[in-house]
């Protein structure tokens, strides 16, 4: 008897062992390394299995992002494959999805990131066209006799203006597009109308830029900047090519651009001449790889010539430039950047190669002598205090600077526009004390350095101070807060004077310039719900001291007070009022100028808005003069609308009609007195306007 139990212990036992064997180890899913690198969309993708399936794993699904791909999926025992055939996988970062579903239950068994390339080959791509088109039109206006005459337009002047940019990368290269273009319905809005008249084409290309880049390499083709010297090429911009090869720390950089800004459709890579060109060889070194910054050297090399011609938005007399030169530059800094230093030496040799004969008009000219002239500067800068605690509670944080530069005597460079003949000292404080922030500079500077007897030597003398103090902030007002101001204090004063430097000079006492400017500023500013309201004052005084001309000094009070109101969400106003006073001594004559202007913003609708701006202003300079008042009044009707759908992508616009009148009083006074003697003279004239502005793309 008793061995019946111990057999169906044996049975049992073996039946469990039995179930536990039926049981499949938990399944999992690999994939090869290879996976996460880009590769084509159509190419297949191996996955493997752990183990083969079991049929208490339920059905097997595969994802590709969020397409499900199983019925492309070729399977064996442990091996599956993605073949995606006339499927393409999605372009892009995604991810594939190992998912089973048993009972009614889904579960995830594995996800792998993947990156397939674009149809064209690319990682990114991306095409960003922009078309926006505006119409103005002047439908009427009026004027007084005596008034001027406005020229005769058309009843609507349209510029087109179109954008295009790219963005194209695949694994090792990255190319980036971007241009803008420009129509006009008239000439006269033509882009390049002041350089070639009624013969510049209505449709012109601005600007455009190409760029390559590769791993330690990039090609730029188009509108570009060159330089980063400041006293020979900085920052020079123009259309042309440039190039960039080597590691991070070690970047070599050429470049050659047209020698002025230039636009349209000719000379595309902006180097179409040899006589208008500037060209540029830099070299970036630092020295300490393992931190960029600490050390760094650059190497600057200038060949530019430049001929007579303006840029295409400029009308100026130029003459024909060339100048050569080189520069070094050497900035350090320290590992927590609380010291910084830059020292930097540049030479350049300068000539006008070639006379205009439109300049000289048959006159004798003696041509500018090639000269080769120096410029150096040295800066430094230390964070002498850092989150530094002051009186118990306040925090500071404080840097102190002083830079020096020396500009030689006629020293040019065609990359930098800089006043020669100059030797500078300057000290500067930036900082925070608790909420007060503050800014000064003490600055001395000198001219004539060569010490030319037939040239004064100019010194000036400087010292700039600004600070902006929250008071609530500074006095921890926790209460009522918002009646505290916000206040900014600013100070300047200059002293600018002449002395003879040679006892050969022929300059006499009263030749010598001598004069001394002292400017203060305070301004103060309230924040409320509804209401603004800010005020601001500034004093100058101007001391002439030079000899004969002790009385010929100025001063000015200029005062501002301004105040805004909300008035619900539809209404908005504000008014501000205005005093300038300007005093003569030595005429004993004050010129005073009173002015009020109101402005207020109506939303009328949703989608249309009424602004409407008021000013009176009355001058005011007795006696032996005029009293003139001016108002002017400007309002402007603006309706948006929307040209395609009305999502947050739709494509928008506005209509507007503008209306601007203006009035001119003159009072003629007496030679003696204050009180007209004829009658009021007013000129009135007025204009209304229409247009549209939309983005059509």
């Amino acid at each position: 008897m008793r061995a019946a139990p111990t057999l169906l212990f044996l049975i049992g036992g073996a039946a469990s062992a039995q179930a536990a064997a039926d049981v499949p180890a938990a399944l999992a899913v690999s994939a090869p390394p290879a996976l996460s690198e880009y590769r084509d969309a159509h190419r297949p993708i191996e996955l493997r299995l752990s183990r083969p399936l079991h049929t208490s794993d339920g059905m097997l699904v595969i994802l590709a992002g969020s397409v499900d791909v199983t019925a492309l999926v070729s399977r064996t025992e442990t091996l599956l494959t993605i073949v995606p055939g006339v499927f393409a996988l999605p372009a892009g970062e995604s991810q594939i999805t190992v998912m089973t579903h048993a009972f009614g239950h889904w579960t995830t068994v594995a996800t792998f990131p993947i990156r397939v390339l674009s149809a064209a080959g690319f990682v990114r791509s991306s095409i960003a066209p922009t078309i926006n088109i505006n119409s103005t039109g002047q439908v009427a206006d009026g004027q007084t006799a005596g008034s001027p005459v406005s020229p005769t337009r058309p009843a609507q002047d349209v510029t087109l203006t179109t954008a295009l940019r790219s963005n194209h990368e695949r694994p090792g290269l990255v190319m980036e597009s971007q241009s803008n273009l420009l129509g006009a319905s008239r000439e006269a809005l033509a882009l390049r109308f002041n350089q070639r008249g009624t013969e510049a084409p209505l449709f012109d290309l601005s600007d455009y830029r190409l760029s390559f880049r590769r791993p330690h390499l990039q090609l730029d083709v188009g509108n570009i900047q060159l330089g980063a010297n400041r006293q020979l090429l900085m920052g020079f911009a123009s259309r042309g090519v440039s190039i960039s090869a080597g590691p991070s720390w070690a970047v070599l950089t050429i470049g050659s651009v047209a020698g002025a800004p230039i636009v349209g459709w000719d000379n595309p890579l902006g180097l179409a001449g040899r006589d208008h060109r500037v060209s540029v060889a830099s070299l970036g070194l630092e020295l300490i790889k393992r931190r960029p910054g600490a050390a760094l050297a650059r190497f600057t090399l200038l060949d530019g010539v430049r001929r007579p011609v303006a840029g295409f938005a400029q009308g100026l007399v130029a003459d024909a430039e060339r100048s050569r030169g080189g520069g070094f530059e050497f900035l350090t800094s320290s590992a927590n950047q609380r010291l910084r230093g830059a020292i930097g030496y540049t030479r350049s040799a300068f000539e006008n190669p070639a006379t205009d004969s439109q300049l000289v008009g048959g006159l004798p000219v003696v041509r500018v002598v090639r000269d080769q002239r120096a410029a150096r500067y040295i800066e430094a800068s230390a964070q002498a205090m850092q989150n530094k605690r002051l009186f118990g509670q306040a925090t500071a944080n404080v840097t102190v600077g002083w830079r020096h530069e020396r500009i030689d005597p006629l020293y040019r460079s065609i990359g930098v526009n800089m006043q020669a003949d100059r030797n500078e000292h300057a000290f500067d404080l930036n900082g925070t004390i608790g909420p007060v922030a503050l800014q000064g500079a003490i600055t001395r500077a000198r001219d004539n350095l060569a010490n030319l007897s037939s040239l004064l030597s100019s010194r000036t003398q400087g010292v700039t101070a600004n600070f902006s103090v929250p008071v609530a902030a500074l006095f921890r007002a926790q209460k009522r807060s918002s009646w505290f101001p916000q206040a900014t204090v600013g100070w300047l004063s200059a002293h600018q004077f002449a002395v003879s430097v040679s006892a050969l000079s022929e300059f006499r006492p009263e030749d010598i310039a001598n004069q001394k400017t002292v400017s203060a500023s305070l301004g103060t500013s309230w924040q409320f719900t509804r209401w603004q309201f800010a005020t601001r004052t500034n004093r100058t005084v101007q001391d002439n001291r030079q000899t004969g001309r002790e009385e010929a000094d100025f001063s000015g009070l200029v005062q501002t007070a301004t105040m805004a109101r909300s008035f619900g969400q539809r209404l908005d106003g504000q008014l501000e009022v205005n005093v300038e006073r300007q005093h003569n001594d030595e005429l004993a004559q004050t010129n005073t100028v009173r002015r009020v202007g109101v402005t207020t913003t109506w939303r009328v609708a949703r989608q249309t808005t009424a602004t409407t701006n008021v000013t009176a202003a009355v001058t005011r300079t007795p006696p032996n003069t005029t009293n003139v008042t001016n108002l002017e009044l400007r309002s402007e009707l603006a309706q948006a609308i929307h040209l395609f759908g009305r999502d947050a992508n739709a494509r928008t616009g506005q209509l507007f009609l503008r209306f601007a009148r203006t009035s001119v009083t003159m009072a003629p006074f007496g030679a003696q007195s204050d009180v007209p003697i004829l009658g009021l003279t007013t000129q009135v004239q007025w204009t209304l306007n229409t247009g549209l502005s939309a983005r059509l793309w």
